[in-house]
């Protein structure tokens, strides 16, 4: 962890010609795992100045499982993680007809989850739970925290959304009944945190910075990262893709 790690002109020269067609269709990446597919298009969101989309932010957080299982399978410590897809919150409480379990239920079933990559059968079993939060115009990532039992609200612009977290307390103690048939209305009063963290300077940066905060609570590593260093883990985000 800590600023942006040193690139190659080579990796530089390569993320120039990849965001470079933002009007082509061409598929360039297939996660099979995830099922998603990521093309030029997609990429050209990683360009400076531009808002990472929906696609990005997905197949990094499924890199970042990846990363996760392979760390676990190496016993290399640090916390056992789970990464939900933009489109958790989303199907929770932002749909119409806002907070509903049922939508989501059936995503943390055995099967569903080992077809995602996740080793675990539970996600109850596990020390994090990192979900992605698409609010309109602006990305920020929350942290369900089993290990320390604390929700964390991570914003670059220092926002405190309490609907999101509630949604997300509302949805372990769902969770807990449903996989466990435990009745824990204690989750809901796990304290709700909004921890200082690196700000973004501009209005583009938030996606960068929601995978950054991602990827260092997937590791509890400390965020020794600025607004300076995004247009180099831009370059580093298309190399890792």
């Amino acid at each position: 962890p800590g600023a942006a790690p040193a690139l190659p002109a080579a990796a530089r020269a390569a993320y120039a010609e990849a965001t470079a067609q933002p009007d082509s269709f061409e598929v360039v990446v297939r996660h099979v795992q995830s099922n998603i597919e990521v093309r030029r298009h997609d990429l050209a969101s990683l360009a400076p100045g531009t808002w990472v989309n929906d696609e990005i932010m997905n197949v990094v957080a499924a890199l970042l499982l990846e990363r996760d299982v392979r760390r676990r399978a190496a016993a290399a410590g640090g916390p056992k993680c789970h990464l939900f897809s933009s489109f958790f919150a989303t199907r929770l409480y932002k749909d119409g007809g806002g907070y509903e379990y049922e939508r989501v239920r059936r995503w943390t079933a055995p099967k569903k989850l080992a077809r995602g990559g996740q080793p675990s059968a539970c996600l109850l079993d596990l020390d994090r739970i990192i979900v992605p939060v698409h609010q309109g115009v602006h990305w920020v990532a929350a942290v369900i925290d089993l290990e320390n039992r604390r929700l964390q609200f991570l914003d670059s612009l220092g926002g405190r959304d309490e609907a999101c977290l509630a949604a997300l307390a509302r949805w372990l103690k769902d969770e807990f009944m449903d996989k466990r048939k435990e009745a824990r209305e204690d989750v809901l009063a796990w304290p709700r945190e909004f921890p200082a963290v690196p700000r973004q300077l501009n209005g583009c940066d938030c996606g960068v910075f929601a995978l950054l905060f991602a990827d260092h609570a997937a590791r509890a590593a400390p965020m020794r990262f600025a607004q300076a260093d995004m247009p180099d883990f831009r370059v580093k985000l298309c190399a890792d893709i």
